[in-house]
């Protein structure tokens, strides 16, 4: 389907500038190619009337950046056509929040566990390129070894 209307939360929402820059643009443009089943298949239960709950998903802004919503939908007459209102929510900062968390608690059950020093940063590294894929980290440890002192 094609994009008929968008409030301007939701122009923000897909990263446009007004609402022209999406208008009748379809709304496949805005779905990673490894969902666009799922949700051509949700969509179809809407025009079904079938109950579909809301969820999570990962959907693509115009710049082609993912971020994180919570999406629902109902079926609904536009302009005496059947369509589908959708309504999402922006939760980027929550799943990055809970990523975080998650590789928190990781982390410290790998302390209490007393794994390696070595494993316990290479989980720390992990988190924080999961949280932030832009990211590469990298951990340098330098041991100093004491001065010497030289006799002449």
């Amino acid at each position: 389907g094609n994009i008929l209307y968008a409030n301007s939360a939701g122009v923000r929402l897909i990263g446009a500038k007004s609402f022209l820059e999406i208008k009748d643009r379809k709304i496949f443009d805005f779905v990673h190619p490894f969902l666009k089943d799922s949700v051509k298949d949700r969509i179809e239960g809407l025009y079904d009337h079938k109950n579909v709950p809301s969820r999570e998903e990962r959907i693509l802004k115009l710049d082609k950046t993912m971020i994180d919503v919570e999406i629902s939908g109902i079926p609904i007459s536009f302009d005496g056509l059947p369509a589908v209102q959708v309504i999402a929510r922006d939760i980027t900062e929550r799943k990055q929040f809970e990523m975080l968390e998650h590789a928190r608690n990781n982390v410290l059950d790998q302390l209490i566990a007393k794994k390696p020093l070595s494993f316990v940063l290479e989980e720390i590294i992990r988190g924080i390129e999961l949280i932030y894929p832009e990211m590469k980290a990298s951990i340098l440890l330098l041991v100093i070894l004491p001065v010497r002192k030289v006799w002449t």
